[in-house]
């Protein structure tokens, strides 16, 4: 009975190592995968932050298997991971370098759309959705000091950069700013230089407010983007060298190739 007893439990033990040792083999390849796939987050949020900037050397596959005690193969999986996400680009014989999509604006400068992609190396481009007079509501007649009933004129307008819908723009503006404006006069142009250039109106100054925002089929449609997705909702009140308001609108802005720098500066200085 003990022989026999000695002999089952001598079975079960190798059964339990084999097992372990099956388990061990299987779950190696799911934890290499997790982890090149871990590295390949953190190096696409460290493009995406503007720690890489666009067109920029990228660190070396040796340098990146020393900083995380990985395999060379991890590695390279990861860049392969990022190339796919159109975040790097490979070369022969020069490396990688990085293919950041995002724009990085920096708030505090009134910067026109169509300038700052310029500025950033990408080919802006503006669709009229629609430009319409309508009845004025509670809060623009306050903000604009018009006469309850006065109409006020709105326009809805999407923005691209390299051909992608980034942003989605819709303001309201009193009658004399847009009055007699067609579609056709603000088809790929800045809002901005059109009011100084045709209205002799120049906006000096801007007030923003950003909050995220959880999108709607319609706009998502728009965007080219899943509805529910959040972004960024960017709420403008501009205004003229005189101090009048000229414009009140929402922006939503794809947060995928966006983002906001604050600048920041403290009042006190250690001694």
């Amino acid at each position: 009975m003990i022989n026999v007893l000695k002999l089952y439990y001598h079975g079960a033990k190798q059964t339990t190592q084999s097992m372990n040792q099956t388990n061990s083999k299987s779950s190696k390849p799911k934890r290499l995968g997790l982890l090149y796939r871990r590295i390949a987050h953190e190096l696409k949020s460290d493009i995406e932050s503007g720690i890489y900037a666009d067109g920029a050397p990228f660190p070396s596959e040796s340098s990146l298997q020393e900083s995380y005690g990985v395999s060379r193969v991890t590695i390279r999986s990861a860049l392969a991971l990022l190339q796919e996400y159109g975040l790097v680009e490979r070369r022969k014989g020069s490396g990688t370098v990085v293919r950041s999509q995002a724009t990085h604006k920096v708030l505090g400068k009134l910067v026109d759309f169509h300038k700052e992609a310029e500025m950033m190396g990408r080919k802006p481009s503006t669709r009229i959705l629609s430009i319409t007079s309508r009845q004025s509501r509670i809060r623009e007649r306050l903000v604009f000091n018009i006469h309850p009933d006065e109409e006020v004129i709105e326009l809805r307008r999407l923005r691209f950069l390299d051909n992608v819908p980034v942003v989605l723009q819709s303001s309201s503006h009193p009658r004399y700013v847009l009055d007699g404006v067609s579609a056709k006069d603000l088809h790929d142009c800045s809002l901005y230089d059109f009011l100084r250039r045709e209205k002799s109106i120049v906006v000096r100054e801007a007030e923003e407010v950003i909050e995220p925002f959880s999108i709607g089929p319609e706009e998502a449609r728009l965007l080219d983007i899943e509805p529910g997705v959040a972004v960024i909702l960017a709420h403008r009140t501009a205004y003229d060298i005189t101090g009048r308001t000229v414009e009140l609108a929402t922006n939503l802005i794809r947060g995928d190739h966006y983002k906001f720098t604050f600048r920041l500066r403290s009042d006190e200085v250690d001694r």
